[in-house]
C-alpha cells in the first residue's frame, strides 16, 4: 500500500524545499502501522520497530498537514480575489451592500472557489485529526519504551535506530 501526498498549490513549496537539498518523500510506501491490542506482548525489539514505523508515519502525516495548510491558504486567497473581482463587477450606483454581497456570493466562479476552500479546510482538519491520533500512539509507545528501559542502561539492551 502507498499513500501519496495530496498537493495542489503546495507542490511548488515542496519543490523549493527539495532544491535546497532536503529529502521529502511524496509517498509513504509502507502499510499504516497498527497498534497491537496489548503492547506488552511485544518484545523490546518489536516495540522499538513499532515506534520507528509510527514515527515515520507521523512524519509523513505532518508533511501532509503542512501541504493541506498551504493549499487551504492558497484556496482562501483565490476566493478573496474572485470575490473582489465580482464585487467590482456587480457594484452599481444606488445598490445596497447586501445586494452586492448576494450577487457576489451567487457568482459561479465565487461559488466554485468557496467549495474548493471548504474542501481544503475540511481536508486540513481531517489531516490534523490523523496527526493527533498517530501522535498519541507514538507517545504511548514511547512511554512503554521508557518504562522498559528505566531500570538502568546496559550495552546488551541498547537500541539502535
Amino acid at each position: 500500500m502507498g499513500i501519496k501526498l495530496r498537493t495542489d498549490y503546495s507542490q511548488h513549496t515542496l519543490d523549493a524545499i527539495r532544491q535546497q537539498g532536503f529529502k521529502l518523500d511524496q509517498e509513504f510506501e509502507a502499510d499504516s502501522p497498527i497498534m497491537p491490542h496489548d503492547i506488552t506482548d511485544l518484545d523490546d525489539l518489536g516495540i522499538m520497530r513499532l515506534w520507528q514505523e509510527y514515527n515515520a508515519y507521523l512524519a509523513f502525516i505532518l508533511a501532509q498537514v503542512t501541504c493541506a495548510q498551504i493549499d487551504e491558504s492558497n484556496a482562501k486567497k483565490r476566493l478573496e480575489m474572485a470575490e473582489a473581482e465580482a464585487t467590482a463587477t456587480y457594484t452599481q450606483p444606488k445598490m445596497t451592500v447586501s445586494a452586492i454581497k448576494a450577487q457576489v456570493t451567487a457568482d459561479p466562479a465565487v461559488f466554485e472557489l468557496a467549495g474548493e476552500l471548504a474542501f481544503a479546510h475540511d481536508y486540513r482538519k481531517g489531516m490534523e485529526m490523523m496527526y493527533t491520533n498517530v501522535k498519541m500512539d507514538c507517545d504511548f509507545i514511547s512511554r512503554e519504551l521508557t518504562r522498559r528501559t528505566s531500570g538502568g542502561f546496559s550495552r546488551v539492551s541498547k537500541f539502535t535506530t
